[in-house]
């Protein structure tokens, strides 16, 4: 008997590495995968964002925030700046950050919805039979996608060669039952190429010198390494907010994820980005200091970390005030906001406020307390948000 207990550990072990380590045969060769490690996408190393002070003199006495240009990737390549208002430069870690910009662009993500991405759609140009239920929510029959592959950095190569819309269908459609089916092995790319890009497994089809990649922040995986699949057939695309939600038998929890259809959430590039936080409130308007109504969200999720001005579709669509249906990506892209200016307010340390519940409408309760609370409760509700929009020249 102690020989078996001591004999199991080793056998889980091993059982363990099977799913990471097919055998050399089964896999590219180490030149091959790295040439592939090159040319997956990958966050460039730099110190993250950076703050330096602009504009002289005090603050405006209505909205008392500073003046500051950010950096984003800062130290790379990909560096770009962006002009902001802070309460304080962040210094601390532990000491929120209030954040403002007036951006002139906002694209729309659509990760955590359940019809993302789907293996027989990979480019969301799919359409379906769609209709409103008496609950008020969408249903849909058929499959289409709101999302392309690309954006969920989910690549096809043939040996080393990335293959692009035109090519990749084809292939794609014969190798992915394969995988659904777990007749390919699983391979952790770190693992085969230590310097590659973080967070990509792939399967690779011998027979056919083709390598399917994933990226495991985005489509999570099964305890045996398989990506996480919804019913309907549709991946599951994960979201760097996560609530509380029930794990499946296999390993998935895809209600854990904010859903991009129906929870208002803003994109920035880490999940603490100037002290400003993944699960923080988020405020919104479209057009500067004469715009629209006020739109309540949260920081849901994160993206490059050159980029600023990235948004939910429910996000979007309160911007615009539009509440149609959306079919596919052709639908979703008509959401993106260009050539319009748009205020995005963060409050810095109000996730805890919201206490885990991330419901469209425990968003805007909390959204409009916090929001009333840092404007000191003036007899004008936008009063100070308008003041602090002049400071970019928006009147």
């Amino acid at each position: 008997m102690q020989n078996l207990v001591r004999v199991l550990p080793i056998l889980a072990g091993a059982m363990l590495a099977t799913l990471n380590a097919a055998p050399a045969q089964d896999r590219p060769s180490a030149e091959i995968l790295r040439e592939i490690a090159a040319e997956l996408p990958h966050r460039p190393q730099t110190s993250g964002a950076t703050f330096q002070r602009s504009g002289a003199g005090a603050a405006d006495p209505l909205c008392k925030l500073q003046r500051y240009t950010m950096t984003l990737a800062s130290g790379s390549r990909a560096a770009r700046t962006l002009a902001v208002l802070l309460d304080h430069k962040p210094a601390n870690a532990d000491d929120p950050v209030t954040l403002l910009t007036v951006l002139r662009r906002v694209t729309v993500d659509a990760d955590g919805s359940p019809r993302t991405y789907h293996p027989a759609d990979p480019h969301g140009t799919g359409t379906c039979t769609g209709a409103v239920g008496p609950d008020g929510l969408e249903r849909y029959s058929g499959i289409c996608a709101l999302d392309d592959f690309a954006s969920a950095h989910l690549l096809l190569f043939k040996g080393a060669r990335k293959l692009g819309k035109g090519e990749f269908e084809s292939p794609w459609q014969s190798m992915w039952p394969l995988i659904r089916d777990g007749k390919l092995h699983v391979i952790d790319l770190k693992q085969q190429v230590p310097t590659a890009p973080d967070g990509f497994y792939f399967f690779y089809w011998k027979e056919r010198d083709l390598s399917a990649f994933f990226k495991r922040e985005i489509i999570p995986q099964t305890n045996n390494g398989l990506p996480c699949l919804r019913e309907g057939g549709y991946f599951v695309a994960a979201t760097t907010l996560k609530q509380d939600g029930s794990t499946l038998p296999n390993g998935c929890a895809p209600s854990r994820f904010m859903d991009a259809e129906t929870v208002p959430f803003f994109v920035l590039p880490d999940d603490s980005f100037g002290n400003a936080r993944v699960g923080d409130i988020v405020v919104g308007r479209l057009e500067g200091a004469a715009g629209g109504p006020l739109v309540y969200g949260v920081v849901g999720d994160t993206g490059p970390i050159a980029q600023v001005g990235e948004a939910s579709i429910a996000f979007n669509r309160a911007l615009l005030s539009k509440s149609n249906p959306i079919m596919n990506e052709h639908q979703v892209d008509a959401l993106d906001i260009s050539g319009k200016r748009v205020t995005i307010l963060v409050l810095g340390g109000t996730k805890t406020q919201l206490h885990g519940n991330y419901s469209p409408e425990n968003i805007e309760q909390v959204g409009r307390t916090e929001f009333a609370r840092w404007t000191n409760e003036a007899p004008k509700p936008t009063e100070r948000l308008d003041a602090c929009v002049r400071q970019f020249g928006v009147n």
